[in-house]
């Protein structure tokens, strides 16, 4: 039984020209649910705390008392009817579902503990067929942190799905979005009880570059990898990236890490988990959106804008096939790398989420994506797309 007969969702914009006009989709999308809306998720760009607060008062203004989550975006966010890099877009859901919802906050400051009382407050063990919506702060604490508070607080069969929110490549502050209120150092947390499970997979379409040689993980604090081979992280990856003739003659360093990800063997066969490579410190060190594991061998991974659009059409075929039928609804938590990588191919990569149906999707581009579904490749992810359907 596909979740279908239970959840239904429908997606707004984007949505250009301010709050007013965020309202007056809402309302529409509410209209067109025809039923009473349970949940609205909102995507907007990085705009000052007091702007995106008034769009929040907007949506709540059209809501009809439905709980109101969401998140800013790493540079773009879509649904089936287009890409917007400046605009908001975003989803009503509804149907034979409920939903609870909480938020973690400073949990930057208090570390887990933050996570860890958040969930524990869902009472997830009474829910019937759960799944879990999570957005945090990209700032807040490191992915595989709040994947672990994950696994400790759900069900071995509870679909886990989200996304850490963004800030259009600034990295400065990323906000989420529960109830009205715009949190940093947060995370929010969505248990949606219905019928049945989601479908859900994961997929990024990276593979090591031709002649990629193993690095050894030597030193490594959180998502700061200080050392490969017993030297400066900066100082091996960049001298391996010439190697492969991945940087160019007085190219950027930085702009070169964007097109040449980290990636590290998974225990299941030919999966990677992919680490993208944000900045270079001081003391020669790389950091990442998300942490390793130390003494692991890395290597240097690559995708072409072509491999990366045919990652999200077997991605979207795969939870098609899991569904068993046309998809009614799908949600997309698609890296911001992956959209530097694909420039002008993006929105042909969105595109292939919704198919030739133009089944209702929302999806973010956003700074690392969460996946908890017993799969082979559950985790935190980045340059990867994850996608839910049903």
């Amino acid at each position: 039984m596909d979740l279908g007969a239970g959840l239904r969702l429908v997606s707004f914009g984007p949505v250009e020209g301010g709050p007013f006009r965020f309202a007056s989709a809402i309302r529409a999308a509410v209209a067109e649910l025809g039923d009473t809306p349970k949940l609205v998720i909102v995507y907007l760009p990085i705009l000052p705390a007091a702007e995106l607060r008034a769009y929040l008062a907007a949506a709540a203004s059209a809501a009809r008392g439905a709980t109101i989550v969401g998140a800013t975006t790493g540079g773009a966010a879509f649904t089936e009817h287009g890409v917007t890099r400046t605009g908001a877009v975003g989803a009503v859901l509804g149907g034979d579902v409920s939903i609870r919802t909480a938020d973690a906050r400073h949990v930057h400051e208090e570390g887990p503990r933050a996570l860890h009382r958040a969930l524990e407050s869902l009472d997830i063990g009474s829910a019937r067929s759960p799944s879990m919506l999570v957005l945090m702060d990209a700032y807040a604490i490191d992915g595989e942190a709040l994947v672990s508070a994950l696994r400790e607080h759900t069900p071995i069969g509870c679909r886990c799905f989200g996304g850490t929110a963004g800030d259009d490549w600034s990295f400065d502050r990323t906000f989420v979005f529960h109830d009205g209120e715009v949190l940093s150092s947060a995370a929010v947390f969505v248990l949606i009880e219905s019928p049945s499970k989601m479908a859900m997979d994961v997929l990024h379409g990276f593979c090591p570059a031709p002649g990629a040689r193993d690095m050894l993980i030597t030193d490594i604090e959180g998502s700061v990898l200080r050392s490969l081979d017993d030297r400066p992280a900066a100082d091996v990856y960049l001298e391996e990236l010439d190697r492969l003739g991945l940087i160019r003659p007085g190219e950027d360093p930085v702009r070169a890490l964007f097109r040449a990800e980290i990636g590290i063997a998974t225990p299941f066969g030919e999966h990677l988990k992919i680490r993208a490579p944000l900045g270079i410190g001081p003391d020669r060190s790389i950091t990442l959106a998300g942490s390793l594991p130390p003494w692991r061998s890395v290597r240097v991974v690559v995708a072409t804008p072509n491999q990366l659009v045919n990652a999200a059409e077997q991605l979207a075929d795969r939870v098609r096939r899991r569904v068993g039928a046309p998809l009614r609804g799908a949600l997309v938590f698609d890296c911001a790398a992956r959209m530097k990588l694909l420039e002008t191919h993006f929105e042909t990569e969105t595109q292939a989420f919704a198919g030739s149906s133009r089944a209702p999707t929302l999806g973010i581009a956003s700074y690392g994506e969460i996946a908890k579904f017993g799969g082979n490749v559950e985790g935190f992810h980045n340059t990867t797309a994850v996608m839910v359907g049903w």
